[in-house]
């Protein structure tokens, strides 16, 4: 493990590219259930437990490490809007189960890539994929979505990192190799392949479920014996292996691009939504965790290093939304966006830490009954999943405030530069003049969102 490290750290040695060279690259990695938490240089100030993760904290070091980056609660929203730069509601993609089918009718910055370039531009998807239904369908969408490779697993959740479906470009067999080393195996070779500009999105499974021990000698955990009923007991030390492991298989992934290219190679790094409630910690609670709008299932990871990053080692607070992948990518590749999505390119925070950005970030959830009752929205029962039908939970804030308000008209709003883990309901008590003001602007924001085409 020492030595492969070393060769990771070694090659992420960058060097600044322009953006407008013809084989400029981009490396998106997306990690499954990982929020901020566990992540090293996050929550300074809280008592977690930390995962080892020297080959991110090189990303830290030579890139930007940004603090205020938003998704969708669950993953299948999450990935459409990366796919599409355009919000669930928009979209339809709402949920991991009936409402996870993308329409090929959506225009995917696969598609935008390979359009805007006439075709030089190469693209892959290559990892979870989540977006056909739970993978229960048989129709090859990635390909229907203009994604030139995908190599992967179309579900959700599998039962067994060892034992798995595998989908390479529609065809379907069982793999029984570790998941998450196949997923670098996959990426490395097919980088290694291209002879002209490329965009590898590399979707990790890791850390979701199931949680397990993973191969010795990639993480640090020890004393964990991998039995089911020693998991189900203590799943933190299990869970914090799984992120280990993965940041292993990032060093493995990072070492096996050559050198020049990886110089010439702009790297995104981004959680799709927060840590799963079995796992989550303190000052989080198991109720502000995935599959809720509070901070612990919104608030996720993201660094960005690489070509074209001029802002070494420093931090970025401004507001972000995973719908800015879209045309961050495009804008990367020296594309204009298209003017229909909902994301806003951050590549002017790469290089000028006084680049004009969002006032404004946005997420929302489909909210299921639960247990036949809807209930109030309020830190008991934001999650829920026995029936079809849902109401709406939307959330947005400024750079202070956040509103969380449903269509059946609850709602809770938060201080979050004072009340980071959104402790006390402002609107449970009198506002001040400023609460209000803040309150009538999000507001304002949220209904002119959903009244736009």
């Amino acid at each position: 493990m020492k030595k492969l490290l070393l060769i990771a750290l070694i090659s992420l040695t960058f060097t600044t590219v322009s953006f407008a060279q013809n084989d400029h690259n981009v490396l998106l990695i997306i990690a499954d259930d990982l929020g901020i938490d566990v992540m090293p240089n996050y929550m300074l100030d809280e008592a977690v437990q930390k995962a080892n993760m020297p080959n991110l904290e090189a990303l830290m070091a030579r890139g930007i490490t940004f603090d205020n980056v938003w998704s969708s609660p669950t993953c299948s929203p999450t990935r459409a809007t990366l796919l599409t730069g355009r919000y669930g509601f928009r979209t339809n993609v709402l949920s991991v189960q009936d409402r996870s089918m993308i329409s090929p009718d959506e225009y995917s910055l696969h598609e935008h890539l390979s359009s805007s370039s006439n075709g030089h531009i190469a693209s892959s998807i290559i990892g979870k994929w989540h977006l056909s239904g739970g993978g229960r369908g048989s129709v090859d969408v990635p390909a229907q979505m203009a994604v030139e490779y995908y190599a992967g697993f179309y579900g959700g959740a599998m039962n067994d990192y060892y034992n798995w479906s595998f989908v390479n470009n529609g065809q379907r067999s069982t793999n029984t190799s570790y998941m998450t080393s196949t997923f670098t195996d996959l990426a490395v070779d097919w980088i290694n392949n291209q002879d002209t500009a490329w965009f590898a999105w590399v979707a990790y499974t890791a850390p979701h479920t199931p949680f397990h021990l993973p191969p010795e000698g990639t993480h640090s955990q020890t004393d964990l014996s991998g039995t089911e009923s020693d998991i189900n007991a203590n799943p933190l030390p299990y869970y914090i292996a799984m992120v280990e492991n993965l940041d292993y298989e990032i060093g493995r992934l990072l070492a096996g691009i050559p050198t020049d290219e990886l110089a010439n190679t702009t790297i995104i790094f981004i959680g799709d939504n927060g840590t799963s409630r079995q796992v989550i910690q303190a000052p989080y609670t198991r109720n502000q965790a995935k599959n809720t709008v509070y901070e612990g299932g919104i608030h996720v990871p993201m660094i960005v290093a690489g070509a074209g990053v001029t802002r070494i080692d420093e931090r970025e607070d401004a507001l972000v939304n995973v719908a800015d992948i879209f045309p961050t990518v495009s804008e990367l590749f020296d594309s204009a966006p298209p003017a229909n999505i909902d994301g806003q390119s951050f590549v002017g925070l790469l290089t000028d830490a006084n680049s004009p950005s969002r006032d404004w970030i946005y997420s929302e959830n489909l909210l299921f009954e639960r247990n036949g009752n809807r209930g109030r929205n309020n830190n008991n029962n934001q999650q829920g999943n026995s029936t079809n039908e849902g109401i709406w939970i939307y959330t947005i804030r400024d750079a202070s405030y956040k509103l969380i308000q449903t269509e059946t008209g609850d709602i809770e709003l938060y201080n979050l530069a004072v009340d980071p883990y959104e402790a006390i309901n402002l609107y449970d008590g009198n506002l001040t003049n400023e609460e209000q003001t803040a309150l009538s602007s999000l507001q304002r924001i949220l209904n002119e969102l959903h009244t736009s085409q």
